[in-house]
């Protein structure tokens, strides 16, 4: 199945760490679609555990990237 993206859907934004430590995975609303691939996200962040993480709270123009490099979104995995 392909997803296409829509204004509300919930996606994984992938945050970069500050001082070079490992991306995390955090929950995003997308707030614009402009393309199938290119987004605008709100990004709902663990306060105390991402406070030394990038403070973007609503990066614009994200890419899709199912290999989920720092500062993209993806779709979440299926959990059966």
């Amino acid at each position: 199945m392909n997803q296409k993206p829509s204004i509300g859907r919930i996606v994984h934004y992938v945050l970069r760490k500050d001082g070079g430590g490992a991306p995390v995975i955090r929950p995003a609303i997308i707030t614009a679609v402009w393309s199938d691939t290119c987004v605008n996200l709100t990004v709902f962040q663990d306060y105390h555990n991402d406070r030394l993480c990038e403070m973007d709270c609503h990066p614009t123009s994200r890419s899709l990237d199912a290999e989920k490099g720092a500062g993209t979104w993806h779709w979440p995995e299926y959990v059966g």
